[in-house]
């Protein structure tokens, strides 16, 4: 069941070790989703369009587990409900 749960977090992602390791060399290979909301969130003022990049990632991570739920009902029998 915890393998079902994870598969949730696919999207997710450390963010602070993200932004300590950042240098202006490696800004545009090492930008990742969550570095990106919180640059266009506080830096430019983009509350709306931050959110709904929280709730696009939100959706797809919800969709994740219930499919992953539904191949686990189907192969082994165990499932979350």
């Amino acid at each position: 069941m915890v393998f079902i749960l994870d598969c949730g977090k696919l999207l997710s992602s450390n963010t602070n070790k993200v932004l300590v390791l950042q240098t202006s060399g490696n800004i545009p290979t090492s930008d990742i989703l969550g570095v990106y909301v919180y640059t266009v969130g506080l830096g430019s003022g983009q509350f709306s369009y931050t959110s709904a990049i929280g709730l696009f990632v939100n959706v797809i991570n919800f969709v994740m587990i219930i499919l992953v739920n539904t191949i686990s009902k189907k192969t082994a029998d165990v499932g979350l409900f």
